[in-house]
């Protein structure tokens, strides 16, 4: 999966980013070790 996140003027990708999906709805879903990742890595940015 690709994770998305705009900051400022910029768009960040992060790629294969391990998620879940729901199959009922297609939602995607993340451990909290993957969110905190990924914040840590916008904050440090």
């Amino acid at each position: 999966m690709e994770v998305l996140k705009k900051a400022g003027e910029k768009v960040i990708v992060v790629k294969d980013v391990p998620a879940g999906v729901w199959k009922q709805c297609g939602e995607r879903y993340y451990s909290i070790d993957t969110v905190e990742r990924i914040t840590i890595t916008f904050v440090l940015e």
